[in-house]
């Protein structure tokens, strides 16, 4: 089934919306009030899933958000905004209930951030290959990489994962604990 123009018209206007919110958080990037979230979207498969990190802002607009890929998908490895490092609630915005639906169940952890700025996050992230290298499945790998991003950024120490159910593991325990970071939760334990 072809989309109608209407549809188009409306895609494009919630995109038109999106991006003047960037712009304008862009344009004021030394007054935000930063979050760093991170995601992980697993099925019951230790293997299966994808994590990614998010920029976002006091009510939890996605600013930015980075992910790490085979070089079959991306040569470089890093990806900045691509569209599969987008948190469920946002491909539910743009695409709909039904393409959230296709997506695997996903957890998130977030801590405020005000020791760093946006452009030093960007810098950090875009730095990543240079530092790690590129994107290895067993050594390197998606959630290596946003664990790295996340913690350095938060002062967190979420365990070093290196699959996105593992990672789905330790937002559990934070959660469970009814704490907000798993540096808070290990001080519990």
């Amino acid at each position: 089934m072809r989309p109608s123009l209407f549809d188009f018209l409306k895609l494009r206007a919630r995109l038109f919306g999106a991006t003047f919110v960037l712009l304008s958080l862009f344009a004021t990037e030394g007054a935000l009030a930063l979050n760093v979230c991170l995601y992980a979207r697993a099925t019951n498969k230790p293997t299966s899933g994808h994590s990614f990190v998010t920029i976002e802002n006091s009510q939890h607009q996605v600013i930015e958000s980075y992910g790490f890929w085979p070089p079959d998908i991306n040569p470089e490895s890093l990806y900045i905004n691509f569209p599969y490092d987008t948190p469920a609630r946002i491909i539910e915005q743009v695409w709909g209930i039904e393409a959230r639906r296709q997506t695997m169940p996903e957890s998130r952890i977030c801590q405020d951030v005000q020791n760093h700025t946006l452009s030093q996050i960007r810098a950090f992230v875009k730095n990543y290959p240079a530092r790690y290298g590129r994107y290895k499945y067993l050594t390197n790998n998606c959630t290596h990489f946003a664990v790295r991003v996340y913690n350095a950024v938060t002062g967190d120490k979420i365990p070093a994962a290196a699959t996105p159910w593992e990672v789905k593991s330790s937002i559990k325990r934070v959660y469970n604990a009814k704490v907000r970071s798993y540096s808070e939760y290990r001080r519990l334990k």
